[in-house]
């Protein structure tokens, strides 16, 4: 006998809600890494605009 598990709405919901976040948190460490690499010279202040990443001047 073949053996399936259906997931209930909110079993669905909990596993989408949790790869959003883990997608978030994935960008947020690519983003960290193209900052470093900005600020040691490696990569251009106009690929750091096109991952949308944007500094500002204090005020």
């Amino acid at each position: 006998m073949d053996k399936t598990t259906i997931a209930t709405p909110a079993q669905g919901a909990d596993g989408a809600e949790k790869a959003r976040k883990l997608a978030i948190i994935k960008k947020m460490k690519d983003d960290k890494l193209a900052m470093s690499k900005f600020f040691s010279g490696e990569v251009s202040i106009e690929e750091i605009h096109a991952r949308g990443i944007k500094f500002i001047k204090p005020i």
